[in-house]
């Protein structure tokens, strides 16, 4: 076995742990000459697809101040959340780019994808926005 075929194989057994949680990818666009507030609308040209990843809701800041941390002299505190999807891209037909999203099955939320960063491997991690 190959060096190549074992990362693979490492990969692919790390999702089979990790990656628990439904998902659809849908290729989204704004079409042409439409307004930079017009709604993106589904494209023809990628057809979605359902795959495994994992979701990581992280604390961020609290709108208050530039910290992670709350103290009691806090006056309503508005906590906002990072939120990464992650999964294992070796297979995929297509890579969702930013704009695209990614539709949790088990409670319909559609994720905006804002940026796609790479590991390393053949896993990639999305930062992405709750859609509306």
């Amino acid at each position: 076995m190959s060096w190549d075929d074992m990362l693979a194989q490492v990969d692919r057994t790390t999702a089979a742990f990790f990656d628990t949680e439904a998902f659809t990818a849908t290729d989204f666009h704004r079409p042409s000459g439409r307004s930079v507030n017009a709604p993106p609308v589904a494209e023809g040209a990628n057809a979605a697809f359902p795959f495994k990843g994992s979701i990581d809701f992280g604390e961020a800041i609290n709108a208050m101040g530039q910290s992670s941390r709350w103290s009691p002299d806090d006056v309503a505190p508005r906590h906002v959340t990072q939120v990464c999807i992650s999964a294992s891209t070796v297979d995929w037909p297509w890579m969702p780019r930013p704009g695209d999203r990614l539709v949790r099955e088990k409670d319909g939320v559609a994720y905006t994808v804002a940026l796609v960063a790479e590991d390393g491997t053949g896993r990639k991690v999305f930062w992405v926005n709750r859609g509306r």
